[in-house]
C-alpha cells in the first residue's frame, strides 16, 4: 500500500463517556497517513489513549455522518493502558469540517457521537459529547535511527518543548511499543552551533541524548549518551534542522547503541508539542 506519512501540528480535544464515566482527550500530536482513497489522523494524548478519524480523500467542508465502514467519516477510540483493552467505533452521529486545507484535510472539525466496544460479548457503549480538532501548519519528517545489538527502532512522533531550554521527544512510529529518545539542551537552539553530547549539561553548548528501550533480554534501559554531537542548521524559513550522531557505551551485558538522526522544528519561543 503506497502511503505518505508527515506530522501537523494543532491539537484536539474531545469529551468522553464510557460506562457512566467521564474522560477529557487533548492532544497536540497529529499525525496524517495518506493512503490512495482515503487520510488516516492519528491523535495521542500523553497517555498513549487514540482517537483516529479516517476521511476520504475527496473531503469537502461539510457535516458528515458517523457510519459503518467505508463511509466518508470514521471516528475510532482506544485506551491500551486500561485493564480492558478495546477499540470502540462511533456508530452514530456527526464531523462537522468548517475548513479544509489543499489535501482535503480538515483544518477545523466538530464531531460527536455514540458507539460500542469491539470486543467480542462486550457491550460497553462510548458516547463523544465534544470533540474538536484544529490543525495549522505541517512539521517536515522527523527521522531517527537507534541500532544496537540487532535492535532498529524507527520513530514518527516528535515533541518539541522550548519553555525551559530546548527539548526534542521522538517516539516510536508504534504507540504500543512507548519507546522514546530525548535530546535537550538548556539553552535555544542556535542556528550554525555544535552542541556536545554529555551526561549533565549544564552551558549553552552541551546537550544530552537519552534513548529508551529494550534490552536484549527484553528488560528496559536507558541508554544515555557520553559523546557524539547535535549540530543545527536552518531549515525552511522559521524553521531549525538539528542532525544528531552519538554512541552509547557498554556495560557489562548493555550493548553499545549507535543514535543517528534528524529533527525539524519551528524556530519560536514559546511552543509545547
Amino acid at each position: 500500500m503506497n502511503q505518505t506519512i508527515r506530522m501537523t501540528s494543532g491539537n484536539a480535544k474531545a469529551t468522553l463517556l464510557i460506562q457512566g464515566q467521564r474522560t477529557e482527550f487533548v492532544s497536540h500530536l497529529l499525525q496524517v497517513h495518506s493512503e490512495a482513497s482515503r487520510h488516516r489522523l492519528h491523535l495521542t494524548d500523553n497517555s498513549s489513549r487514540l482517537l483516529e478519524i479516517i476521511l476520504a480523500r475527496n473531503i469537502e467542508k461539510g457535516s458528515y455522518a458517523l457510519g459503518e465502514t467505508g463511509a466518508h467519516v470514521e471516528v475510532y477510540y482506544s485506551d491500551p493502558t486500561a485493564s480492558t483493552v478495546r477499540r470502540f467505533k462511533l456508530n452514530s452521529g456527526n464531523l462537522t469540517i468548517s475548513d479544509v486545507d489543499e489535501a482535503h484535510l480538515p483544518v477545523q472539525a466538530q464531531f460527536h457521537g455514540s458507539g460500542f466496544s469491539d470486543v467480542p460479548g462486550d457491550v460497553t457503549q462510548i458516547e463523544l459529547t465534544l470533540g474538536e480538532l484544529h490543525m495549522t501548519e505541517d512539521t517536515p519528517v522527523i527521522d531517527a535511527h537507534v541500532s544496537y545489538d540487532g535492535y532498529d527502532y524507527r520513530t514518527g512522533y516528535v515533541f518539541y518543548n522550548h519553555l525551559t531550554g530546548s527539548r526534542i521527544q521522538i517516539k516510536s512510529e508504534y504507540i504500543e511499543e512507548k519507546r522514546l529518545l530525548d535530546v535537550y539542551s538548556p539553552s535555544r537552539l542556535i542556528v550554525g552551533e555544535t552542541y556536545d553530547f554529555v551526561e549533565n549539561p549544564d552551558i549553552n553548548i552541551h546537550a544530552y541524548l537519552r534513548f529508551y528501550g529494550p534490552l536484549p533480554n527484553g528488560q528496559e534501559h536507558q541508554f544515555l549518551s557520553s559523546r557524539g554531537t547535535l549540530t543545527v542548521e536552518a531549515g525552511s524559513p522559521g524553521w531549525l534542522i538539528g542532525r544528531f550522531r552519538s554512541v552509547t557505551d557498554a556495560k557489562g551485558d548493555i550493548p553499545e547503541a549507535i543514535i543517528t538522526g534528524y529533527f525539524h522544528v519551528k524556530d519560536i519561543e514559546d511552543v509545547t508539542r
